[in-house]
Parts: structure tokens; C-alpha cells; sequence
């Protein structure tokens, strides 16, 4: 009962959920991908790092808008037989926080947003038992995302915290026909006037 009025009550924060102005956020953690390639070859889920980085402006108490990168990245192999994979999107996009910003649930949030998106492959290329470059391919196109999340006030401009979401790539090329991956990623935000 007390956590249902802490959630619901307004005036119980020590700093509000205020979001007057401008913002700017990062976030890293981990994330799993699924690529389709334009073979009609779909590879199996592979684990990456996902980092974000955010910037806008508020539009009212509860509306957000700016740019989103996403990513999703991996590296596999040893020196003489590395691959490199990346997954990335820029993206125009809206942050709806639908409770008040005077109590504990004005910290959940619902983000959407739409851009360019890219897939990048890199290989090692070797002669003679030794590595003399890289051979590159990258290919742009569209992409979605969606997330939900909470953050935590720490302090009057600063707020940390978890988002988990959906990053969806349609880029129809040769080596990326469609990727999908999902973020799990700690965020550290900050805000002012």
C-alpha cells in the first residue's frame, strides 16, 4: 500500500521530475541483435554492446523531442581473424512521460523515434600469416526505434537511469537486408534551462 501511494502521491520526491529546456543523456549497456541479409540468410542472436547518446528540448511537462543515436556493436575473433559488426541509427525522435512531475511515476518514460540508419561489417584481411588492413562494407538506410524507461532523480539537473526498447533496420542491401536489436542500457541524463 505504501509503495502504491509513494507512485501515486504527488509531493513525495526530494527533486521533481522537472524537464524546463534543454537536455542532454547517454547510456551504455548490453543488447542482442538479429540480422537478415540480402541472401534471404538470417544469422543467429548475437550479444553487443549498445550505446545512445540524446540531445533536444522539452516541449511542456511531459513531451520531449531531439535527436537519438542507437547503436549496437560486436567484435569477434583473435588478431589474424577478427570480424567487426555494427548496427546504428540517428533518429528524429518524441519522449512522452505520462506522470505528474511531482511524484515517484513521473519518472517513467515512452520513446519513439524514426531515421537513418547503417550496418557496418569489417574483416581483417591477411597475407602470409599477417594482418595488412581491413576490408569495410557499409550500408545505409531506414530505421525505428521504441523504448520505455525510468529514471531516477539524483539531483535538481541530473538523473540517471534503466531503458529497454526495440531498434528495428530496414536497409535492403547485400550484406543487411533487415536487423533488429533490443537494449537493455543504464542512462545518465542532464538537464537545464
Amino acid at each position: 500500500m505504501g509503495l502504491v501511494s509513494a507512485l501515486l502521491c504527488p509531493g513525495t520526491l526530494a527533486d521533481d521530475h522537472n524537464r524546463n529546456g534543454w537536455f542532454v543523456g547517454v547510456g551504455y549497456g548490453y543488447g542482442r541483435s538479429i540480422i537478415k541479409a540480402g541472401n534471404a540468410q538470417e544469422y543467429s542472436y548475437q550479444d553487443g554492446a549498445t550505446p545512445q547518446i540524446r540531445f533536444g528540448h522539452s516541449i511542456g511537462k511531459h513531451l520531449m523531442a531531439g535527436l537519438e543515436y542507437s547503436g549496437w556493436m560486436l567484435e569477434e575473433g583473435d588478431i589474424y581473424n577478427k570480424y567487426r559488426c555494427s548496427l546504428q541509427s540517428v533518429n528524429a525522435a518524441v519522449t512522452w512521460h505520462p506522470g505528474p512531475v511531482d511524484a515517484y511515476w513521473g519518472g517513467f518514460y515512452t520513446r519513439v523515434g524514426v531515421g537513418l540508419a547503417w550496418g557496418r561489417g569489417v574483416w581483417v584481411i591477411i597475407e602470409e600469416q599477417e594482418q595488412v588492413g581491413f576490408q569495410s562494407l557499409d550500408e545505409t538506410g531506414f530505421g525505428l526505434i521504441f523504448q520505455i524507461g525510468y529514471e531516477f532523480r539524483i539531483t535538481h539537473n541530473a538523473a540517471s537511469g534503466l531503458s529497454t526498447g526495440f531498434s528495428h533496420l530496414d536497409i535492403g542491401k547485400e550484406l543487411f537486408d533487415e536487423a533488429q536489436f533490443v537494449p537493455l542500457a543504464m542512462t545518465l541524463n542532464w538537464y537545464w534551462d
